[in-house]
């Protein structure tokens, strides 16, 4: 294919779409959330985080390895019942979201399309992506068809060395943390305010072993201190998770289909 062909989905037509399928491209489908992220950060801080790593993943493979990809939307919602407490937040149940998932891969599916690879920029979707993905899998294993989701169940070496040099954030971190606020900081300073950036009082010392949510945890929706946060830390990470993605996408392109 062309350089000039677009990577995004939603930029094709019909018939573009049915002939970059009939070329083997392998299809990215981002995740997100619409939910709370302390009072600093926007609602659409998890679906940037999938959409950003996607894009710059495909555009990085196409271009210098020759990996066809192309980008669906994002799916801009996802299972985030435990932030509901604050206003914005807006949530599928697990069976829901399963089915959402589930309906969005077979219609790629249905048009030829036959390496998928699913990135989640919100932890809460991971469970329920893994079950989709299973399903998806399953009924189409006659084809077969291969769907790549990275179930976050390993800490690149990567990432383990970042956190290992990070402060202490009180004892528990995960969300609106130092970590997320450098990535909006690095990525897009203008729509974090700063003004609003506190550290909370946070409730526990460590993270619970049972089904919390995020009120029973802090005073404000932020789980970790972001007074911390650094753009130059969140412009490392970044550069990390999208060079992972990036292997990700040439293992899923050059796996044979039997």
């Amino acid at each position: 294919m062309s350089d000039a062909v677009s990577m995004l989905w939603a930029d094709h037509t019909w018939e573009e779409i049915a002939q970059l399928a009939e070329a083997g491209t392998l299809v990215v489908l981002p995740c997100g959330a619409t939910e709370q992220h302390g009072p600093a950060i926007t609602l659409d801080m998890d679906s940037r985080i999938a959409e950003k790593i996607a894009w710059a993943a495909a555009e990085r493979v196409w271009h210098q390895h020759g990996v066809r990809s192309l980008v669906l939307p994002t799916v801009h919602y996802g299972v985030s019942a435990h932030h509901t407490d604050y206003a914005g937040t807006v949530t599928l149940d697990p069976q829901t979201y399963i089915s959402l998932v589930c309906q969005i891969l077979n219609s790629v599916i249905l048009h030829g399309f036959r390496k998928i690879a699913v990135i989640s920029g919100h932890g809460g979707n991971v469970p329920a992506l893994s079950v989709a993905c299973r399903m998806v899998a399953d009924e189409h294993r006659r084809l077969p068809v291969r769907v790549s989701l990275d179930r976050m169940s390993e800490v690149p070496p990567w990432f383990e060395e970042i956190i290992s040099a990070l402060p202490d954030e009180g004892g528990v971190r995960g969300h609106a943390d130092l970590i997320e606020t450098s990535l909006a900081l690095a990525d897009r300073p203008a729509k974090v305010r700063r003004e609003r950036i506190g550290r909370p009082r946070l409730k526990v010392d460590s993270e619970p072993d049972w089904e919390w949510l995020t009120h029973e945890l802090t005073d404000n929706g932020t789980i970790g201190d972001p007074t911390l946060a650094d753009p130059e830390l969140g412009e490392r990470i970044w550069q990390g998770a999208i060079g992972d993605f990036c292997e990700r996408l040439r293992r899923l392109w050059s796996h044979h289909l039997h």
